[in-house]
């Protein structure tokens, strides 16, 4: 079942997208306080203990993860480029992350001192540089608070995207305030804004996102966001690997039912891998800004695929009273808002 929400009048890149399931008639409050949304990265490997890469293990609360890459900058008399990551952890949270920064075999490990909002917990050496998107998936404990609406209602709604997943969707956070990093994407792509290179990045991924979502909010639209079409593609659940595109057929329907594979929607860019109807799908949304989508080609980014539902680890809850805790663990790029965006309405909000 599909419910698609209004759209806000005169949003030329409306944000809000189709719901995989009802919305549910209970409210509640998510970060009251930064403790109620604590994110650990998980690498799936341990660092190997030599080379000339320190890497840190920190724990920051409020705080952005590039502030902590330029305090870490100052107090180690070492360049920003130099400081290597894997994710963007939020900033009105705790969250535990990785960061890496050359430093040589012979030299003394340094002292850390950090700041009031985040410190070192451990160190290791590796033989390389922490890298963008390496670790294999994120662990999350949220407390949600003030709920007021049927607790069972939330636990049948709980149970069911334990079994069946929830849409893949970008997180609102993606496009910042009111969709202003796609608005100036637009700009940008007009020659209207001048911008950095971080920033460039930052528009271009909004803009790409946002086609995603519209894509993934069609086929929730259409109810087969979990049922095969002529021409998609498909990820391999727990490797992410891709394969397709294929004809639609019971063999494929029956792996989604078991949550063995998921359907791929397109990161758009030159050369789609998607074909037959779910390529016209695709085109259909593309249609919807033309202007961005020639800004990603003239940008010269190749298309990519995510899969359009996560199904998520190791989740469990529990209630004290009017409040909620949540414990679950989701693949690098998977957002939790999308899962509490199925489950309950946040802070009166309909995103």
């Amino acid at each position: 079942m599909s419910v698609s929400e209004s759209q806000p009048a005169g949003s030329e890149y409306p944000l809000n997208v189709s719901r995989a399931y009802p919305v549910p008639d209970v409210t509640g409050t998510l970060k009251a306080v930064p403790e109620d949304f604590v994110v650990e990265e998980q690498l799936g490997f341990e660092p190997s203990g030599e080379g000339e890469h320190l890497w840190l293990w920190v724990e920051k609360r409020e705080l952005t993860t590039q502030a902590v890459i330029g305090d870490l900058a100052r107090q180690l008399g070492v360049a920003r480029r130099d400081i290597g990551y894997s994710g963007l952890k939020d900033k009105i949270a705790v969250t535990r992350q990785w960061f890496s920064v050359p430093w040589p075999i012979k030299k003394e490990s340094p002292d850390i001192p950090g700041t009031e909002r985040w410190s070192l917990q451990a160190m290791a050496r590796h033989d390389r540089k922490l890298k963008r998107g390496v670790h294999k998936t994120n662990a999350f404990k949220l407390r949600i608070t003030q709920i007021e609406g049927d607790h069972n209602l939330v636990d049948e709604r709980l149970a069911l995207i334990q079994q069946q997943g929830f849409p893949n969707y970008f997180g609102e956070q993606r496009f910042g305030f009111g969709g202003a990093n796609v608005k100036k994407a637009e700009r940008m792509f007009a020659g209207a804004l001048k911008c950095k290179r971080a920033e460039r990045s930052i528009y271009l991924s909004a803009v790409r996102s946002w086609f995603f979502n519209q894509y993934l909010s069609e086929r929730i639209a259409r109810s087969d966001w979990c049922r095969s079409i002529d021409g998609d593609c498909f990820s391999l659940a727990g490797t992410g690997s891709v394969f397709g595109p294929e004809d639609s057929n019971q063999e494929l329907d029956q792996r989604l039912l078991d949550g063995d594979i998921h359907i791929a929607g397109p990161m758009v860019g030159e050369r789609s891998r998607l074909a037959a109807e779910a390529l016209a799908i695709q085109q259909q949304v593309e249609q919807r800004a033309d202007q961005l989508k020639q800004g990603l080609l003239d940008a010269r980014m190749e298309s990519a695929l995510r899969a359009l539902r996560v199904i998520p680890l190791e989740m469990t809850w529990q209630w004290e009273g009017d409040a909620l805790s949540i414990a679950f663990v989701l693949p690098t790029g998977a957002f939790a808002t999308a899962l509490v965006r199925e489950m309950i309405q946040v802070n009166g909000a309909l995103w």
